[in-house]
């Protein structure tokens, strides 16, 4: 190919990637803004759920009772959009906790627009022996819940009312 037909090439590929560009910004800024709402959701669904009778412990790595609050705060000071709670109770009583919600859903799935809990001792990790869950403090209390869109106070709300179930 000659100089020529290269520089057809590259003008034409400079065109269509300033073009790919205006359509992909507006997407890009929607996608920064969504990642910002729902991060200022998290830390208050932490704050309103730790301390609460029916769980043994409430972890998001950027609360401030979090063993390793200085840590995650250096590496991650937004501290991301899954928190984990312990109901109380073992798994009869975590599945009545997650058998009354009504905002968040249940799924095996994370990082969705909305608001989703797993119970990882039988699903992601369900094919682990029961020592390697204990490693990992998988037990059978053990919720993750990844933070959607929702109002945080919708969220609390649910997530106590819930709780009142177990």
């Amino acid at each position: 190919m000659q100089w020529q037909g290269w520089l057809t090439l590259a003008l034409t590929f400079a065109t269509l990637l300033t073009l790919s560009f205006t359509r992909l910004r507006p997407a890009l800024v929607m996608l920064v803004a969504l990642g910002v709402l729902i991060l200022s959701g998290v830390l208050p669904v932490a704050d309103a759920l730790a301390g609460h009778p029916k769980l043994s412990a409430v972890r998001y790595p950027t609360h401030p009772k979090h063993p390793q609050y200085d840590l995650a705060c250096a590496q991650a000071p937004f501290g991301g959009t899954v928190l984990t709670l312990d109901v109380r109770g073992g798994k009869d009583a975590c599945f009545r906790f997650l058998n009354a919600l009504e905002t968040v859903l249940i799924s095996n799935n994370f990082a969705d627009a909305k608001s989703i809990a797993t119970h990882p001792a039988t699903t992601t990790h369900q094919r682990l022996p029961q020592d390697q869950k204990d490693l990992l403090g998988i037990t059978p209390g053990l919720v993750r819940l990844s933070i959607g869109l929702e109002d945080p106070a919708d969220l609390i709300a649910d997530l106590t009312a819930a709780l009142e179930a177990v």
